[in-house]
């Protein structure tokens, strides 16, 4: 998920040492912990098995990573009955909003980016005071924001990212090559399945209707957090459209895709969308946001639009081209095979072959 800065009622611990997290998780066995469904880890791929320190650090970091894991399986099961504790008040009071839009058909934008929002803000407040927890911390890699980074010790730290199902890998968009640095042993998404918005997640309590109305009525207010969950609904749809573009390149076959590489237009709707493809079509890979950007030569002026010039129609052109190259390429390839014809001549038309043929 992008930076969110969460207003807590207590502020969030300063670094703290990894043995204090060593004395918090001593009780619990690491390499036995339990596997958690809902956590995706990208780093390491697979533990140490000989004893050492990196194996400790590693062990240590996935206790943590299933702590906030956990956490997040909380905060998604509240949610899913309007249970909104713990959340801070603006992104309650936006998500209310959205939900009450919503349910009357006339939204401009889905509940869902703001129910992010407050499962965030939850184990953001409700992990506060835990050792070695650090939120949105700046500095520690260059352009991004990681949700948590646990302390390990030897100035050797933990990411865990919060993230939707649909937006698992999302880190690997992100500045700061998250899973390329010595001193981030571990990387892991704590991830939540898609909100209902049906049952008891529709219901609203009385008092909840009324923030809602009081919402709708001062929205001045909530400009920032909206600000924010503007900029977050773009990323998501950018990531969106990137991964379906992706899929149907990659579904289309090597021959379109090294059609579309001598093309340098249709290259041009694709990189749009962050796709694109190397080695004379052999390779094709998702780029990130920013270099997308700095392809369609649109740097990110607003805090609401990371994704300048993108629109549904970059979209529509990117399938667009896909799909006429599905077409041109049976016939590209039917041209250059197409056997030569064999002349024919008056006398063997009219009397067959000669005696001499």
């Amino acid at each position: 998920m992008p930076a969110v800065p969460v207003l807590q009622n207590k502020p969030a611990p300063a670094q703290k040492s990894a043995a204090l997290i060593q004395g918090r998780f001593a009780s619990n066995a690491a390499a036995t912990a339990p596997i958690q469904l809902k956590l995706k880890r990208w780093k390491p791929k697979e533990f140490e098995t000989t004893p050492c320190a990196k194996k400790d650090k590693e062990e240590f970091a996935h206790v943590a990573a299933n702590k906030v894991s956990d956490a997040v399986d909380q905060a998604h099961a509240e949610i899913e009955v309007n249970n909104l504790n713990d959340a801070n008040p603006a992104f309650q009071a936006l998500y209310l909003l959205r939900l009450k839009e919503y349910q009357a058909g006339n939204y401009s934008m889905h509940p869902s980016t703001a129910a992010g929002y407050i499962i965030e803000s939850k184990i953001n407040n409700r992990l506060a005071g835990e050792d070695g927890f650090n939120f949105q911390t700046t500095g520690m890699l260059n352009g991004t924001r990681p949700d948590i980074a646990v302390d390990l010790g030897d100035d050797q730290s933990a990411l865990i990212d919060i993230t939707a199902e649909k937006s698992l890998g999302h880190i690997f968009m992100k500045k700061g090559n998250w899973t390329n640095h010595g001193h981030i042993p571990y990387v892991a998404e704590a991830w939540y399945q898609s909100i209902s918005f049906t049952g008891k997640a529709e219901k609203l309590s009385k008092e909840q209707e009324e923030l809602a109305i009081k919402a709708a009525e001062n929205k001045r207010e909530l400009a920032e957090v909206m600000s924010k969950e503007k900029a977050k609904y773009k990323t998501e749809q950018f990531l969106a459209t990137q991964d379906n573009v992706f899929g149907s390149l990659a579904d289309a076959g090597t021959k379109v895709q090294q059609y579309l590489a001598k093309r340098p237009r249709d290259m041009a709707a694709l990189k749009a969308v962050g796709v694109d493809i190397a080695g004379d079509g052999k390779y094709i890979s998702k780029t990130s946001i920013e270099a997308r950007n700095e392809f369609v030569e649109a740097p990110v002026t607003t805090v609401d639009n990371p994704v300048p010039k993108f629109t549904e129609h970059s979209k529509e052109r990117a399938i667009n081209v896909i799909n006429y190259a599905k077409r041109a390429v049976p016939k590209v390839r039917h041209m250059t095979v197409k056997p030569e014809k064999k002349f024919v001549g008056k006398w063997t038309k009219k009397f067959g072959k000669k005696k001499n043929d």
